[in-house]
C-alpha cells in the first residue's frame, strides 16, 4: 500500500469514527427542540448530524405540520417558505421523493399565491368599474354602463379566482334585468 493509499484510509476510517460518535451522541440526547433547527441546543439538523435520517425524518414531519396550519390559515408565503425548507432539509439527507413531493407542493402554493393576487387586483379594478357603471346607469346611459361590465367580465374571466368574486356575479345579473327591460322599452 503507497503513502496516498494509507492516508485515505485513515481519512475513512476517521470520518466513520466521527460518524458513529455523532449518532451515539444523538442517541444518548434524543431532545429536539420542536420549530428549531437544534438539537440540545448544541448541532444543528443539517449540520454535523445530517447522516442521521431518523431526525432528518422527524424535522421534516414538524416542517410539514407548521406547513399544513399556514395553508389552513391561507398564509400561503409562509407555507411556501416552509415547503423551502423542507426541501433543503430532504436534499441534504439524500431524501428525493420528499424533495419531488415538496416541489409539487410548492407549485401548488404558488397558484393558491396567484390566485390570491388575482382576486385581489379584480376586486379593485372591479370597484373602479362599478363606480362608473352606477354613474352611467343612474343617467339612464343603459347601453354604456352594459356595454362597459360585459367589456371587463369578457376581459377577466378566465383570470383565476375570477368566478370566486360575488360581487362581479351580483351586478352582472342586476346589469341583465335592467338590460333585458331597456331593450323591451327600446324596440
Amino acid at each position: 500500500m503507497n503513502e496516498d493509499d494509507e492516508k485515505a484510509r485513515k481519512s475513512l476510517i476517521d470520518a466513520l469514527q466521527k460518524e458513529k460518535k455523532t449518532s451515539q451522541d444523538i442517541t444518548k440526547k434524543p431532545k429536539i427542540n420542536i420549530g428549531s433547527t437544534s438539537i440540545n441546543n448544541e448541532k444543528e439538523v443539517i449540520g454535523e448530524s445530517s447522516g442521521n435520517k431518523i431526525t432528518l425524518i422527524s424535522k421534516i414531519g414538524d416542517l410539514r405540520i407548521k406547513k399544513h396550519t399556514f395553508l389552513q390559515k391561507g398564509e400561503y408565503d409562509k407555507a411556501k417558505e416552509v415547503a423551502e425548507r423542507i426541501i433543503h432539509i430532504a436534499k441534504k439527507g439524500g431524501m428525493l421523493s420528499s424533495v419531488s413531493d415538496e416541489e409539487a407542493e410548492i407549485k401548488k402554493i404558488q397558484d393558491n399565491i396567484d390566485k390570491k393576487k388575482n382576486i385581489m387586483i379584480l376586486k379593485r379594478k372591479f370597484k373602479v368599474l362599478k363606480r362608473d357603471y352606477e354613474k352611467w346607469v343612474s343617467q339612464q346611459n343603459i347601453p354604456r354602463s352594459h356595454n362597459m361590465l360585459q367589456e371587463f367580465i369578457e376581459e377577466y374571466k378566465d383570470l383565476d379566482g375570477f368566478d370566486s368574486i360575488r360581487e362581479i356575479k351580483d351586478l352582472d345579473i342586476r346589469d341583465k334585468k335592467l338590460w333585458v327591460k331597456y331593450r323591451a322599452k327600446n324596440r
